[in-house]
């Protein structure tokens, strides 16, 4: 088949695009994609808003957003990305967190029918070149239509992309869903070669982060988020999208709140099911073997043995303002690894904080382990890790033994 450019991709989306549009598509229609892909049960998620009382922790249907939202005057509201099941709601029943039930910590299965990048950078500009980029990309690559893949801007800093799961073939709803999208937002900016691609968010690692629902102000800006049609994102400077986002606009190829496609011709793409599937594949692979030391942790007299020299310089020796809260967890992460219990790691991170003089409150280093712990996934902090990097001893990384090891199992 001959490949478009680029250009002709985009001016056959425009060409379609005014018959495709529709000014707000009524709540009443089928919700297609939700539908055909199976998952009906994961039909929640958490809705937040300024003017809600405690502002988020209020699962609701997706059905029930819209409404939620004209009654919160479109004023800074969110709701999740991914969709949960009832059991989130047996969950809240036992997280009750400051007196309250709470999503918070939520560690079972999600689903969700967009795969999210989420450009942000102080210079609006910047984030327009890399949302464009991304773009090329995947009409370039991955040979997109628009009703797969929907833009939006966010109404202050930056952009949101949207792609439609079904595109990777069938996602069963999973554990581990997050971290394989935040994997593959690392991939796919490497394969766009994007230039800066510190404006793109990695950190979206949990499941119970929030985005703006479209079409909602922003407090600090006075702006909409609003939908972008993929000519008004290459055509369009940013004077020209911010006038835009002075006003709600149309909506088009969703349910009124952007939640779920309505779109029935959404295709699979051989390119991007390779690239879910083997991150899919890398993530199980990196649970059943996780990077640790080989070493087990059997009492507090010596801990230093299950740590590698940038953490045991940690461990032996003062740490300074800016550094001290991400030191603990990684002391409390190889700890968990290595097998103590959560209150033997309580203890070793109280006595280091009294040896070296950290002076941490003893509040902080209590709710560092109860995060560490309390997460389904252990936390691993590798080679790369920026903190770990600082307090490591070698300049040539090749010469340490942990190193050599972390780089066999990441390679396999």
């Amino acid at each position: 088949m001959e490949k478009r450019s680029l250009s002709e991709k985009i001016d056959k989306v425009s060409c379609n695009e005014e018959e495709k549009r529709i000014s707000i598509q009524m709540e009443e229609g089928r919700l297609n994609q939700h539908k055909q892909s199976g998952i009906e049960h994961y039909t929640l998620v958490d809705f937040a808003a300024r003017h809600q009382k405690g502002f988020r922790n209020n699962v609701i249907s997706i059905e029930e957003v819209p409404p939620l939202v004209k009654k919160c005057k479109r004023f800074e509201c969110y709701t999740t990305m991914f969709f949960y099941n009832q059991e989130i709601l047996d969950y809240m029943r036992k997280n009750i967190r400051n007196g309250k039930a709470s999503v918070a910590g939520y560690s079972g299965k999600v689903w969700t029918p967009f795969f999210v990048m989420d450009i942000d950078s102080e210079k609006l500009e910047e984030a327009l070149a890399v949302s464009r980029e991304l773009v090329s990309y995947f009409l370039q690559y991955w040979d997109l239509s628009q009703e797969s893949l929907l833009v939006y801007f966010s109404g202050s800093a930056g952009f949101h992309i949207l792609v439609d799961t079904r595109v990777f073939g069938k996602v069963e709803p999973s554990e581990n869903l997050h971290l394989v999208f935040s994997e593959m937002r690392k991939k796919i900016a490497r394969q766009a070669r994007v230039k800066k691609r510190d404006v793109i968010d990695y950190a979206i690692k949990d499941k119970v982060r929030l985005f703006r629902v479209v079409n909602t102000i922003n407090a600090k800006s006075g702006l909409y988020k609003v939908q972008l049609s993929l000519q008004e994102l290459f055509k369009c400077g940013v004077g020209d999208i911010k006038n835009k986002a002075k006003k709600t606009q149309p909506i088009y190829f969703t349910d009124t709140a952007g939640l779920v496609s309505t779109e029935n011709n959404v295709k699979k793409n051989e390119q991007a099911k390779e690239i879910f599937q083997c991150t899919l594949g890398r993530i199980k692979n990196r649970k059943l073997k996780p990077v640790v030391i080989d070493c087990s942790l059997k009492n507090t007299e010596d801990p230093s043995k299950v740590l590698c020299e940038a953490r045991e310089r940690i461990w032996n020796n003062h740490v300074t303002k800016g550094y001290r809260n991400n030191a603990a967890v990684r002391l409390i992460a190889q700890f968990r690894l290595s097998g103590p219990s959560k209150e033997t790691a309580a203890k070793l991170i109280v006595l280091w904080n009294k040896k070296n003089g950290i002076h941490l409150p003893l509040e902080e280093l209590l709710k560092s382990v109860e995060s560490v712990y309390g997460s389904s996934i252990p936390y691993g902090y590798g080679c790369n890790d920026e903190v770990l990097k600082k307090f490591c001893p070698f300049e040539d990384r090749g010469r340490c033994e942990n190193y050599r090891t972390f780089i066999d199992n990441v390679s396999t």
